[in-house]
């Protein structure tokens, strides 16, 4: 069986999710005896590179036209593999269409990570691109979906009407190891920890507004790992709130410095209104840091009863799950072991296992 992917999610993100899903995905089967082919020349994305395919390019400083140009590139150059090479399955990485012409009556799978833009949109007008489209598009044109929760499940049946016989639940992985112990940050004593981006939905501004008297009467801080550095926005924010000191940016330089954040944490806070998965709260669960999660979309699927929920709508609720945590150690210890024995549903070896399935049953209706 031969399986080609393209190239979009490599020129998009430096380092994200859905690059190391492929990345583990590609790695993985081609173990089990497939074909796997990546339809990508040049990329600065991180993952990328344990491929050892194409060129990695970790030199160019990055600027706004650089991963343009480099989707131009690898749209380019592949065409003609679209074209003229022979693969059973053709797996897209992300939702652009350019594709649609060239793999004709080729057996396609199609992941969907979340359905953000199809919820949000309205309330979020950045999200009003044509991802919309596109998505719609392509679900109707895949022969097999996979969903990587149960709740994207429901979400694509409810907001797109597909068949959900042709929907697969395949749950991600984690690829972030336990820290080492070597100190190489330099960290609050205490601290409540944040991850990731701060985009819209992610709703940042809510958690941080909610925890502003809790972290002033606990002295204790917050600490945000990786995303941008604080906007001008944040900053006054923090300012309003009395609390520019409380709030640390820390930068990511590795996956390690990552584990290290969570490990020396009181408590991993995941506020967002919507994630399709969800990986932190698995990383955070390898790292023994307790967590505290929204009880929204396919977080109570994933965490279950290895974390405390809250209402991102309302502040009350945050702070009072964040306080649950730090005043007891008997909910703390509760809840890291909860999370070590939930992490054992999810590794990469699985979801390759189960999409190897999902491309067979696709290879054996020809």
């Amino acid at each position: 069986m031969k399986v080609l992917y393209d190239s979009q999610i490599f020129g998009m993100q430096d380092y994200g999710g859905i690059s190391r899903y492929f990345v583990e995905l590609i790695k993985r089967i081609s173990k089990r005896g497939v074909d796997t082919r990546l339809n990508c020349i040049i990329s600065h994305n991180s993952p990328f590179k344990e491929l050892n395919i194409g060129i990695y390019d970790k030199f160019l400083v990055k600027n706004r036209y650089r991963n343009y140009v480099y989707s131009i590139i690898n749209l380019l150059c592949s065409i003609p593999k679209l074209i003229f090479s022979r693969y059973d399955i053709y797996h897209p990485t992300y939702y652009a269409l350019y594709f649609l012409p060239f793999v004709k009556k080729k057996r396609m799978v199609v992941t969907v990570y979340d359905m953000v833009h199809e919820l949000f949109s309205t309330e979020y007008p950045s999200l009003r691109n044509n991802t919309l489209k596109y998505k719609q598009v392509l679900l109707n044109r895949a022969d097999n979906i996979i969903a990587i929760s149960e709740n994207t499940k429901k979400d694509v049946v409810n907001i797109y009407g597909i068949n959900p016989d042709k929907i697969s639940v395949i749950y991600l992985g984690n690829s972030l190891e336990k820290w080492d112990g070597k100190k190489r940050l330099t960290l609050p004593s205490k601290y409540i920890l944040y991850v990731g981006n701060r985009w819209i939905y992610k709703n940042f501004d809510k958690f941080i507004k909610s925890t502003a008297t809790l972290i002033k009467n606990k002295r204790i801080q917050i600490v945000c790992a990786g995303g941008e550095r604080f906007s001008d926005d944040e900053k006054i924010l923090f300012k309003n709130l009395n609390i520019e000191l409380e709030v640390i940016h820390q930068p990511i330089s590795s996956d390690q410095c990552l584990s290290e954040c969570y490990a020396r944490a009181e408590v991993f806070v995941y506020p967002s209104k919507y994630e399709g998965f969800g990986i932190p709260v698995l990383e955070a669960f390898t790292n023994r840091c307790p967590v505290a999660v929204s009880n929204t979309s396919s977080f109570p699927e994933v965490a279950q009863n290895a974390a405390i929920y809250f209402n991102p709508e309302e502040s009350k609720s945050i702070t009072a799950a964040i306080n649950k945590i730090l005043i007891s150690k008997t909910l703390r210890e509760k809840l890291i072991k909860a999370g070590e024995l939930r992490l054992k549903n999810f590794s990469w070896e699985s979801t390759a296992k189960e999409t190897l399935k999902v491309y067979m049953n696709n290879t054996s209706k020809d």
